[in-house]
């Protein structure tokens, strides 16, 4: 067909000046002039986002020193300076009869737990030692607490 009409190509790369207007209510990230800005612009959000969530996440691991009194920090010091246990040592906070203590885990074996209160007198041993149960002084511990949270915990591998 010779006296068939066809139009120019267009490139889908650029806009015209309508098109711009019409993505001027857009955030930045859409605003493009040319396919290279759009790729430049979605290559830097995900590398922003690449960086900053490893970050983020790292920062909430291991000790951190607004997590408790400075008597847990030099409990958490303590504990970091002896050799790496199996399971690895860890702190809990939690609200029991009404007033916050912390909690360590038994390490191994017949080793009693702790429970501190939060000036870093210990209360009792909840469980652990010979015969499972503790010291038996406050028997009552695991069905009373509430409100857990996770201190710290050894991050070191175990041998």
């Amino acid at each position: 067909m010779a006296g068939a009409y066809h139009p120019p190509p267009v490139s889908r790369l650029r806009l015209d000046s309508v098109g711009m207007r019409r993505m001027e209510h857009l955030p930045w990230v859409f605003r493009i002039s040319r396919w290279e800005d759009y790729i430049m612009k979605w290559l830097s959000l995900i590398v922003l986002v690449a960086v900053l969530v490893p970050i983020l996440a790292l920062s909430n691991m291991g000790c951190s020193t607004n997590a408790g009194p400075s008597w847990v920090d030099n409990l958490i010091e303590e504990f970091e300076s002896q050799p790496v246990a199996n399971p690895p040592l860890s702190i809990w906070r939690y609200v029991y009869e009404g007033q916050i203590v912390y909690y360590v885990p038994p390490r191994c074996c017949d080793i009693e737990s702790t429970l501190y209160d939060a000036n870093g007198n210990v209360l009792c041993h909840p469980d652990g030692g010979l015969t499972g149960g503790g010291d038996g002084q406050c028997r009552d511990f695991f069905e009373k607490i509430t409100d857990a949270k996770p201190i710290w915990q050894d991050g070191r591998s175990y041998p």
